[in-house]
């Protein structure tokens, strides 16, 4: 069973390390290794900005399996990290669905 929270400081290490993921890295727009460092004050400006940065975390069987992110500049953005360990086990449609639904619930806005 899928269930969705919003991003809390303890995902910071996850978050860092899914998105230190060989084929993550592979697949997003940089593929350099992150910094420590840098994520640490990518991730407080996130959490920080919850006008333009909507952070969640789906879980199966509350185990963390991926994060949904929303970004607002000129228009909304959506990103998608999937756990190397979940990839590849039809959960990214569904994740992207909790994810819309709680951007809906905890924002009382819709993207679309």
């Amino acid at each position: 069973m899928l269930s969705v929270r919003k991003v809390e400081e303890k995902d910071k290490k996850l978050i860092f390390d899914w998105g230190n993921d060989p084929d993550t890295r592979q697949f997003s727009g940089n593929s350099q290794i992150l910094e420590w460092d840098t994520h640490v004050k990518w991730f407080k400006a996130k959490v920080n900005n919850p006008m333009n940065d909507k952070l969640f975390i789906i879980l199966k069987d509350n185990t963390e399996v991926c994060l949904v992110r929303f970004e607002k500049k000129d228009n909304w953005s959506i990103g998608i990290t999937m756990s190397p360990e979940y990839r590849g086990l039809g959960l990214g449609f569904d994740c992207l669905r909790l994810g819309l639904e709680a951007f809906d619930q905890f924002f009382s806005t819709t993207l679309y």
